[in-house]
């Protein structure tokens, strides 16, 4: 066996080294260690037992880390850490103890194969055998220690290298079985471990360190944190980057005066109800500013209209957007303020600036905004010059005015000294009268920790941290406040930027070189160190687009991804080229730069008496090498595109961040200035990426070919702008490209097919409008000729309202034209040239939320458009087209296009003409918190496939803990592109595909077989009103008999159940629609439909007629009349059901099944039971079809043709359903098994527990045998 010694810095989650712990922390681990090494000392020279240094390990651990944890003996083991408190809490550690004096039995560095390892593996083994590999998951770690010495393992690794190795696993198994020629556990040491030990070639990785060596500080910590929960059980650590500080985020919306709401399932942020409304809050100062200002009549009215219908939605979306801009500037600057005195150890008082003491008004806030931060220093005027020397000039347009600054009011109008009283679970402790509320703010944003990201030291003061990471969570949730956003967790990111980046990066080598790589390692051996310059630049050629960024997630984890790689392949160069000899790291979608020693890597600066400043020359080396190439990819690389502008906003303000991270002091300024932050308005823009009013083909030859404009002036200019400095440069720059822009308009406008057609109307009418003749034209000839123009001008002037509407209509107002906005993605001559690589999450809005117009005419022009397709269809689409020949696309998005209707065109069109690379299915896990979006990752390349195409595929069973790339690899499978079918993805891997095709090539589709006749379960749209119980149901037909007639039995899907007659708890009321028309005495017209009203009503209103008919019904219904009223699905009154053809079927006999399902479950129904929209079902008593659904060959279908969801439970959809395969069969063939079927029936109406596995496996074998199959191909069904 081969060993792996890891240090504690090499094994720890780098996210989780670089967290601080908290003086007090450290203190009591030191205590507790210090504690521990007396005592075994103690016992060594008393000869204590193992039993006694047991406990001396017990009490070490709950008086350190693991005081709320259940530590102690477990049947044999030495010692179990539990998951929890309880003594029933599943088993995370496994410790195997050893006494100091054992030395003979413990295990060494060199040398693992020793009796207290076989002892270990021996537990685990036994563990593992007795526990569901569900339930094996709990265990993290196992450790071997005799309390000097530690060895931690993971328990991965012991699956990884003994329980999946089938010969230990059997020979261990006979052990147990006292089948061995042996019973002792010796034997199992000496005889089997030990053996196979020796013989392993793997290697297996461990972390060792002793307790006794003396450690500086940043040892203890690192120890410290190594026998801790995060680490040894893997839980959670505070400050994921991935997770949401509640505290923070609560108190900060408390500040802006606004709330979190649920509803319908999300979360979203409004202004605080009345009875919480606070007058200093942000918000409501500012509301009262615009209000009684006026300002709101600066705005025309396309401005205004934008922030709501009425007039206070108005001053409220205006006042919130207000607001969200100076929070996010406040918000940057404490992160600019943490990085100035994380910068300065020492001297950090200097650089807080953020303080009340400092900031007493709105006013200085305003003059820091803007006389500060946007001006250079030499430029800056007394007495603003001297009081902020310190802080630097970043050139971010985010400290310029906003146009809707300019146009209503700035931070400065804001009324002080406001009070606020504290938010009761405030993070301040103070007492007293409420705090200032601009005062209070600060305090709070001071209450935490900005300025300790990446550091390995104790934190003195125990802030919470504050990261850029969190805060990116901070501007997602904010910025969709109105729609309740879903903000990609980190792990999806990461893992789709991880994966789609290193495929792309290897081919754009490839390409370029010819190496013929297929991996980042490989392609590292492959480069030549004598050209990394050439290298690097080739690798920043790369080009990354999210065509719906939202608050940029993707691209910075993109950034960091792409770092990381260029680490990797050893192209990370300083300024003079030469290679920097330090590694960075993605962790917990961070990066992270470690030295040649695995030591984490700081900037420092030493401020001078004098007010100099030096820096280290390794420190501006490195630090200006990673501001570079992080500002060169922002610049050249990466791309972004969003409708929603405030999105754009907080993507450029992410980006700026993580720019922020590495920002430097100039040597060519003696080290007083700040490199600046470059201008990313060209490269995150907003737009709609989906309408265009010009294709991605058109050609632009012209412009250039005029002279006044060229490709290189264009990207020259916007290369310019990215550097350039001061509002009027910027705007001046502005203009040019403006113009350009127009002439690429003017030209494509000349080209545009209609423009053409127009001309040609008009020139055709001219003529003929000014047409001489040598001969009298005659009457006849004349109306000819007047005729034809006036159909020319009827032409022309359709045409000029399609062509306006095109140009200028509401429906391309935001229109984004990929053709020629980003000249990176154009080739040499100006061709198209397209991204090397897309990812993004595309909006979840489905098709019903659509405008009509904006509906067709994505309809009309995607082919993968129909009537019914939700917004990330056209994603899907548009983002194979922006991609470069042999690009890759990787979206996460819904999974519901896999068998839905709406989702045949994209089947047919994707894998036509693209090569699959992958699809990472989530079922119905929460991978987007409380909502459950059924997710999936598809990724593929724009590249025709070949026959032996295939794709890797896998279900994700459960959330991965920090990686998604284990659990992938974990469940993976291999399924070959050319067995995709447009009726629905099956996504099986080989054989078990041809098998279904086998099965489905033996019968005709269910569809087929009943003719077409499926029906939904009803969709009420407030079962609270609709759905009685039985108790409200005896109530009702009480107080009026009559109530009967419409009480309906009904059912859930939860209800239904394998073969039996389901039997209903609650009841519906059946008001459809169409029903008060009749009671008033409408008439049906020639399509059915109550749509002829009557001359004299029956009763004097709609609502009488209900409480004439059914008056105990009315009364029941009229206290959910709001929430009824404002139902989608509803009748032509808020009390009637939706339209449907159907009712009347629901009381007919019926075959039925539910949605979510994890066994197939057809049953029948002959109790005229209804079902809510969770059900389906197919009218008739045919035994023999529900005998072929219930049976073992078409559980096989479903198992392969279904959406999977948690637990492995199948989505049983019609589309799907619909295509299962009916075998043909005889008369007497169909009686046999519907004999059998009806047995299976009265047994189970006799009694739901009835085993009827004997009847079932008849009826599978009947069924098997009608497919043709042979009893081994039986077996493989069910194997």
């Amino acid at each position: 066996m081969l060993s792996k010694l890891l240090t504690p810095a090499q094994s720890l989650d780098l996210a989780y080294r670089r967290q601080k712990p908290t003086r007090e922390q450290l203190d009591k681990f030191e205590a507790g260690r210090t504690a521990l090494l007396n005592d075994i000392r103690h016992a060594v020279e008393q000869n204590e037992t193992e039993e006694y240094v047991k406990n001396l390990v017990v009490r070490f651990l709950t008086n350190t880390n693991f005081g709320g944890y259940d530590v102690n003996v477990r049947q044999k083991r030495d010692l179990v850490i539990r998951t929890g408190s309880r003594p029933q809490d599943p088993v995370g550690v496994i410790l195997e103890l050893k006494r100091p004096q054992s030395a003979g039995e413990m295990v060494t560095p060199a040398n693992l194969n020793r009796r207290a390892f076989h002892e270990l593996l021996y537990y685990y083994l036994q563990d593992r055998d007795k526990r569901a590999d569900t339930d094996s998951k709990s265990l993290k770690r196992l450790v071997i220690t005799n309390g000097y010495e530690w060895y931690l393992f993971d328990a991965l690794d012991f699956d990884r290298l003994f329980w999946s190795n089938a010969v230990l696993k059997s020979q261990f198994r006979e052990f147990e079985r006292k089948a061995a020629s042996s019973k002792k556990t010796s034997f199992f040491y000496d005889d089997i471990a030990a053996p196979f030990l020796a013989a392993l070639e793997a290697e297996i990785p461990f972390t060792y360190f002793d307790l006794t060596t003396p450690a500086p500080e940043r040892d203890q910590i690192l120890i410290s944190k190594v026998l801790s929960p995060p680490h040894l059980l893997k839980e959670p650590f505070a400050q994921d980057a991935n997770t949401l500080n509640r505290a923070f985020y609560e108190e900060l919306l408390y500040l802006i005066g606004l709330e979190e709401i649920k509803d319908k399932g999300r979360k979203l942020i409004q202004r605080c109800a009345a009875e919480r409304q606070q007058p200093g809050s942000l918000l409501e100062n500012t509301r009262l500013i615009l209000d009684s200002e006026n300002e709101l009549t600066n705005l025309t009215p396309a401005e205004a209209a934008g922030y709501g219908t009425t007039a206070d939605e108005r001053l409220t979306g205006v006042a919130l957007e207000l607001c969200l801009t100076w929070v996010n500037r406040l918000l940057f600057l404490k992160l600019l303020e943490g990085q100035l005195r994380r910068y300065h150890p020492g001297h950090d008082a200097r650089f807080r600036f953020l303080t009340p003491e400092l900031i007493p008004e709105y006013d200085t806030l305003n003059k820091l905004f803007f006389r500060v931060l946007n001006t250079p220093p030499a430029e800056r005027k007394e007495p603003v010059k001297t009081q902020y020397a310190h802080i630097p000039y970043l050139n971010s347009s985010l400290y310029e005015p906003s146009l809707l600054e300019n146009k209503t009011i700035k931070v400065s109008a804001l009324e002080d000294h406001l009070p606020l009283p504290l938010l009761r679970k405030s993070v301040l402790r103070t007492t007293g009268p409420a705090p200032d509320a601009l005062a209070y703010l600060l305090r709070f944003l001071d209450a935490y920790d900005f300025a300790s990201e990446g550091e390995e030291q104790v934190q003195e003061d125990g802030k919470t941290l504050i990261s850029a990471a969190v805060l990116g969570l901070i501007f997602e949730k904010l910025n969709g406040y109105k729609d309740g956003s879903f903000y990609t967790p980190g792990f999806i990111t990461m893992y789709i930027c991880r994966q789609t980046l290193r495929r792309a990066v290897v081919q754009h080598f490839n390409k370029q070189y010819s190496f013929g790589a297929d991996t980042i390692a490989q392609l590292a051996d492959a480069l030549d160190g004598k050209q990394r310059p050439a290298y690097s630049e080739h690798f920043n050629q790369l080009t990354v687009c999210d065509p719906a960024v939202g608050s940029g997630h993707f691209l910075v984890s993109a950034l960091n991804e792409l770092l990381a790689i260029k680490s990797e392949l050893s192209l990370l160069l300083d300024d003079e080229g030469r290679r920097l000899r330090y590694s960075l790291v993605v962790a917990r979608d961070e990066l992270v730069v470690k030295d040649e020693d695995e030591r984490l890597v700081q900037y420092r600066a030493t401020l001078g008496s004098d007010g100099s400043r030096t820096v280290p020359l390794e420190h501006t080396r490195l630090q200006s090498a990673l501001f570079r190439e992080k500002r060169h990819l922002m610049e050249h690389a990466l791309f972004g595109v969003d409708l929603n502008p405030n999105s754009v906003r907080i993507c450029r303000l992410r980006l700026w961040i993580e720019l922020l991270k590495h920002a430097y002091y100039r040597p060519d300024t003696g080290y007083q200035e700040l490199e600046t932050l470059p201008n990313l308005d060209l490269n995150i823009k907003p737009g709609n990426s989906l309408l265009s009013r010009f294709p991605l083909d058109a050609d632009l030859s012209d412009v250039f070919k005029q002279g006044k404009f060229s490709l290189k002036t264009y990207r020259e200019t916007v290369h310019t702008y990215f550097n350039s400095r001061g509002r009027e440069a910027k705007e001046d720059l502005q203009g040019y490209l403006q113009q350009i822009k127009q002439q690429f308009t003017a030209v494509l406008h000349k080209k545009d097919k209609k423009r053409e057609a127009l001309r040609r109307f008009r020139g055709q009418f001219a003529a003929l409008d000014t047409q001489h003749f040598l001969i009298p034209e005659t009457p006849k000839q004349r109306e000819a000729r007047q005729v034809e123009m006036r159909r020319l001008e009827l032409y022309g002037d359709q045409l000029e309202k399609e062509i306006a509407a095109h140009e200028q209509g509401a429906l391309f107002r935001e229109a984004f034209e990929w053709r020629f906005e980003f000249p990176e993605i154009l080739d040499d001559q100006g061709q198209f040239r397209g991204f090397d690589v897309v990812v993004g999450n595309p909006p979840y809005i489905r098709q019903e939320e659509l405008v009509p117009a904006a509906k067709k005419h994505l309809k009309d022009h995607y082919e993968t458009g129909s009537s019914g397709a939700d917004l990330y269809i056209y994603f899907m689409e548009l983002g194979a087209k922006l991609l470069a020949p042999g690009g890759e696309l990787s979206f996460i998005t819904s999974n519901k296009w896999l068998n839905t209707g709406f989702g045949e065109p994209l089947r047919r069109w994707l894998p036509a003409s693209h090569t699959l690379v992958e699809f990472i299915d989530f079922g119905d896990l929460y991978v987007f918190p409380q909502v459950k979006a059924y997710p999936a990752i598809l990724s593929f390349k724009r590249q025709p496939p070949v026959t032996s195409t295939t794709f890797r595929t896998a279900l994700i069973p459960t959330l991965p803990e920090s990686s998604l790339d284990e659990l992938v690899d974990e469940h993976v499978r291999l399924v070959l592109q050319s067995t995709l079918r447009e009726t629905g993805w099956s996504l099986s891997e080989a054989p078990k595909q041809k098998r279904v095709d086998a099965l489905m090539a033996a019968g005709i589709p269910l569809k087929e077989y009943v003719k077409g006749n499926f029906f939904y379960g009803i969709k009420t749209g407030l079962n609270e009103a609709f759905v009685v119980d039985a108790s409200t149901r005896e109530q009702l037909i009480a107080e009026d008999p009559a109530s009967e007639e419409i009480l309906k039995p009904f059912l859930a899907g939860r209800d239904l159940k394998r073969y039996q007659i389901p039997n209903s708890k609650n009841y519906l009321i059946l008001l459809p629609s169409g029903w008060t028309r009749r009671q008033l005495g409408w008439q049906k017209d020639k399509r059915g439909s109550y749509a002829v009203p009557p001359a004299t009503p029956a009763h004097a209103s709609p609502w009488e007629a209900l409480e004439t008919r059914y008056p105990a019904i009315a009364r029941y219904l009229l206290t959910f009349e709001a929430a009824a009223s404002k139902r989608s699905d509803k009748g032509q009154y808020w009390w009637e059901l939706r339209a449907c053809d159907y009712y009347d079927l629901f009381a007919e006999d019926k075959i039925m099944w539910k949605e979510i399902a994890v066994y197939q479950e057809f049953t029948l129904d002959i109790k005229g039971t209804y079902a809510n929209n969770k059900t389906f079902f197919v009218p008739g008593k045919d035994l023999y079809l529900l005998g072929v659904l219930n049976s073992a060959p078409i559980f096989y279908v479903l198992q392969q043709i279904t959406t999977k969801m948690k637990d492995n439970a199948m989505a049983m959809q019609l589309s799907q359903v619909s295509q299962l395969p009916i075998p043909i069969a005889t008369p007497a063939q169909q009686a046999e098994i519907a004999a059998l079927v009806e047995q299976v029936l009265a047994a189970k109406a006799a009694d739901a527990t009835a085993d009827t596995a004997e009847l079932e496996q008849q009826i599978d074998t009947l069924v098997a045998a009608l497919y043709g199959l042979t009893p081994a191909e039986q077996q493989l069904l069910t194997a």
